[in-house]
């Protein structure tokens, strides 16, 4: 008896996330370049993870490729519309985002479904969405793609026919502990963690994921 240890990757960009953030990316993406490099790396499942947006033009052309791959997104997520609304709003007035004290989060969602073209319409359709229910037509997310905000409740809302999982993305300040300490709503923190909604953490260091269990740990 054995166990088979398998590599993944659910975090990689594309260079169609310079639509929706600044100097996110460098260099040029290729599909050949990325599967030469999966290859090499006997990676055997992954996915391409931009921010707010699907690179649809890459999951065309790997639907055409021998390789395992999730739809994936990394999404910006405020604690509440209130709190979606007064950043994206304190943003769009040229506000230093690092002197706003209650900043949206990130998460890495994975679908089941390989239908990267309906998934697209559906995110797409849900910052229509936000902006014309909760920014009352002040601001169009589907123009401005760089203010790109949403929410859990948006989220479940939007893709409530669809399966797919969370990954909490916790490196600095975008884990989901400190915006709903700042916010005085803990308890909403521990719900998140504690029914499923956020299933594992993403680190760049030792010393970044020690920190982040050191919190999570008193909160929960």
């Amino acid at each position: 008896m054995f166990s088979k240890w398998h590599k993944i990757d659910f975090h990689i960009h594309t260079d169609k996330s310079r639509e929706t953030k600044d100097n996110d990316y460098q260099g040029v993406f290729s599909i050949d370049k990325l599967l030469e490099k999966l290859l090499e790396n006997e990676v055997e499942l992954f996915s391409l993870t931009d921010h707010n947006i699907v690179n649809e033009n890459a999951y065309k052309e790997l639907s055409t490729k021998n390789i395992n791959f999730l739809v994936g997104i990394e999404l910006d997520i405020a604690i509440s519309d209130s709190e979606l609304e007064e950043y994206i709003t304190k943003i769009d007035s040229g506000a230093n985002a690092e002197k706003i004290n209650i900043k949206p989060f990130h998460i890495i969602v994975l679908f089941k479904s390989n239908d990267f073209m309906k998934i697209s319409k559906k995110l797409e359709k849900m910052y229509t969405t936000i902006s014309v229910n909760t920014l009352k037509n002040k601001i169009d997310l589907c123009a401005k793609k760089k203010l790109r905000v949403t929410t859990f409740e948006m989220l479940a809302t939007t893709f409530i026919e669809d399966d797919y999982f969370i990954i909490a993305h916790g490196n600095k300040n975008k884990g989901i502990v400190k915006p709903y300490k700042e916010a005085n709503l803990l308890q909403e923190a521990q719900y998140e963690i504690l029914f499923g909604e956020i299933s594992a953490l993403e680190m760049k260091s030792h010393i970044n994921m020690i920190h982040v269990i050191g919190i999570y740990n008193p909160v929960c």
